[in-house]
């Protein structure tokens, strides 16, 4: 058994509460490997949970570090949680109207929330909300509301309590204009739903949608630069607790075919059943043999770039022409490979965006 496959292991025993089937001994050498890939797919907290439950056998020395990284993540994840909460109680004050993606919403589906390793908080504010939002989080919070870039075509953010936030007026920008019009109708009447963070009703989507769009941020940060494990979990924990009955399955599927995104979603889906243990019960669609197709390539971009394309690059400064090169280049094959998958989408990105991006390359 290699090293990928031990991680992978003490993943989906922290995922599913079950215990290794097999018996385990970590060497200093295997420990440090195990956590190299842990911090790239930044789920330290899901497998420090996981050596302790198993009560693997570590150095005095590990055994520390592996405490102290479940306590650090407990504790941003305390953090985060009651920025959330602030959040929730401010907007719902003055009747704003919002609900909140990813992140802490996923969490507290975990059997361990506290161990997730966090993030930003996501949100979304309604058009008819937005300008309101913006004017009340910047005079009750003292912060200061920008653009993360001048190019931002999905959202503002700003930093509180160290915590940083993403407002969306966007949340997902497709390439095809058609794609766009479909999902944006869809948010705009998407029924909403409560899941209890903390002592907080925080509003999300509802779940056939909440799902897809989970989906959706996976796919694109795949298709673009790299995404690492932590994305997977999210989506294979909340298919998990999700009733995934015939009417749910059918709604979703009504959802995906209009966004194109059928085969793309079964082919993640046949990767969180072989390599997190997600039930076969809870898939949309049976697994045939030609949905090995794209699984080697998929999984050598996660274990090469990590978490959001942060790792695999020879540029580690994310500015600059020789930066922007390497990162079209990644782009190109990336959107290539797996051009089938999705054609309406990623034809449309060859011929609306690549375009633009290549020129703004020869500026610089």
């Amino acid at each position: 058994m290699n090293t990928v496959d031990i991680f992978l292991s003490l993943v989906k025993s922290e995922l599913w509460q079950k215990s290794l089937p097999f018996e385990l001994e970590m060497d200093d050498r295997l420990f440090q490997q195990v956590m190299i890939i842990c911090q790239m797919q930044t789920v330290e907290g899901l497998v420090a949970n996981s050596l302790i439950k198993n009560h693997i056998k570590l150095s005095r020395y590990n055994a520390a570090k592996t405490f102290a990284t479940r306590v650090y993540i407990t504790s941003e994840n305390t953090t985060i949680n009651n920025e959330l909460q602030a959040l929730c109680n401010l907007l719902s004050s003055h009747q704003i109207r919002f609900f909140v993606v990813k992140g802490q919403t996923l969490s507290v589906l975990y059997p361990h929330p506290e161990c997730r390793t966090c993030g930003d908080i996501d949100f979304y504010v309604y058009p008819d909300s937005f300008d309101k939002a913006l004017q009340i989080i910047e005079n009750e919070w003292k912060v200061s509301i920008q653009n993360e870039n001048e190019e931002s075509e999905q959202h503002v953010c700003f930093t509180h309590n160290k915590v940083h936030f993403e407002m969306h007026f966007c949340l997902m920008k497709f390439a095809s204009r058609r794609n766009q019009r479909v999902f944006d109708k869809m948010i705009a009447e998407s029924a909403l739903t409560n899941r209890l963070v903390g002592n907080v009703q925080v509003p999300v989507l509802e779940e056939e949608l909440n799902l897809v769009y989970t989906f959706l941020h996976l796919y694109h940060h795949l298709i673009e630069l790299g995404v690492g494990l932590r994305q997977f979990c999210d989506i294979a924990i909340l298919m998990s607790r999700m009733e995934m009955d015939s009417n749910q399955k059918k709604r979703i599927i009504g959802i995906l075919r209009q966004l194109g995104a059928i085969r793309p979603f079964h082919i993640i889906e046949v990767l969180l059943h072989q390599k997190l243990g997600l039930s076969d019960k809870k898939m949309l669609f049976p697994i045939t043999s030609s949905d090995h197709k794209y699984k080697e390539f998929i999984m050598k971009i996660v274990f090469k770039r990590g978490n959001f394309g942060k790792f695999g690059r020879k540029n580690a400064v994310r500015s600059g022409w020789k930066y922007n090169l390497e990162t079209f280049c990644t782009k190109i094959k990336h959107y290539g490979m797996l051009f089938s998958l999705s054609p309406r989408e990623n034809l449309a990105y060859f011929l609306n965006v690549l375009p633009k991006r290549a020129i703004s390359i020869m500026k610089a």
